[in-house]
């Protein structure tokens, strides 16, 4: 059966701090591995050009990355390719058969979140094992069977049709988070949370059969650790 377990990760927000120290909104895209050790990630920055110079600056001198290839889409606006070494989290997880439903470096608020997509309770246990053996200690925040339709809530529906009409979904995007927070009224954090957990439920109902179950929170699952 499958499950989803989010994970909390106390010292995994590194790209958020250096973002808020910069003064710019720091959005994940699309990551992948490749070459045993190397990792590529494909940020969206949004800002003052200085503050996002600023930004690609800071993370180029810091540990383990390599290479930042940045292409500016939009005024206030940048993509960067980041090529690093694998972070902690992607090396735990990289020869386990989960798959990652949010990254725990998207995570603004507190402490950062990861969520991923379970079968069984001994690949949990083997990524744990991996972060211990790092010196991270992650914390299991839920675990949440994948066995009950979750509806998307009005407030999610209307929020993501106007986030498409606007083209916040295409590539590249023609709104900002910012943009589309004023839109909708809400602010840019609260929103990102928002999209990520429709996005979340919407990607859960395909997992099993294109139509349907989303999730059903248990306070006491049957899925030993």
């Amino acid at each position: 059966m499958l499950r989803q377990v989010a994970l909390e990760l106390p010292d995994e927000n590194t790209f958020q701090q250096l973002a808020l120290k910069a003064g710019v909104q720091l959005e994940l895209e699309f990551c992948r591995t490749f070459n045993g050790t190397s990792m590529t990630m494909l940020f969206e920055l949004t800002g003052e050009n200085q503050q996002m110079k600023y930004f690609l600056t800071e993370l180029h001198d810091g540990p383990g990355v390599r290479h930042i290839y940045e292409s500016e889409i939009a005024p206030s606006k940048m993509l960067a390719l980041v090529v690093m070494d694998r972070p902690i989290p992607c090396t735990a997880s990289v020869d386990s058969p989960i798959i990652c439903l949010q990254c725990p470096f998207s995570s603004r608020d507190g402490v950062p979140t990861w969520k991923l997509l379970v079968r069984r309770s001994e690949d949990l246990r083997e990524v744990l094992r991996k972060l211990e053996k790092v010196g991270r200690k992650a914390v299991i925040k839920e675990i949440s069977d994948v066995t009950q339709r979750e509806e998307l809530t009005e407030r999610q529906k209307a929020i993501l049709s106007i986030a498409v009409s606007m083209g916040y979904f295409d590539f590249p995007r023609k709104v900002s988070l910012t943009a589309l927070s004023k839109a909708v009224g809400v602010k840019p954090s609260t929103l990102s949370e928002i999209l990520r957990n429709a996005e979340r439920k919407i990607l859960e109902s395909q997992v099993q059969n294109g139509n349907g179950p989303g999730l059903r929170h248990v306070p006491q699952p049957a899925f030993p650790i």
